[in-house]
């Protein structure tokens, strides 16, 4: 019982291979800065030391917002409810 080999050939093409192969991939946001920039940023380096400048601003405005502008809204240490305010209250909420 002879079994026959049979070839498979395919038939690619070599050239589109290796352009896959070699094309750079750029992230989308990269591609974003470099297309709305106004032809400042060339390249895909300069948009991502933006994007991280950009990063790291915002975490320093958010640490200055949590730790720097400590106001708050409620005052302690106040006169607290009058007499009335508290009887008025009571008669809703009755304890």
């Amino acid at each position: 019982m002879g079994y026959e080999e049979k070839k498979i050939i395919f038939e690619t093409d070599s050239l589109v291979a290796q352009q896959t192969v070699n094309q750079k991939s750029v992230s989308r946001m990269a591609r974003f800065v470099m297309k709305y920039s106004g032809g400042s940023i060339k390249d895909e380096k300069q948009a991502s030391y933006l994007l991280l400048m950009l990063v790291a601003l915002s975490i320093i405005f958010s640490l200055y917002l949590i730790f720097v502008s400590n106001k708050t809204v409620i005052k302690r240490g106040g006169s607290g409810p009058s007499e009335k305010e508290l009887r008025e209250y009571r008669l809703i909420q009755p304890f």
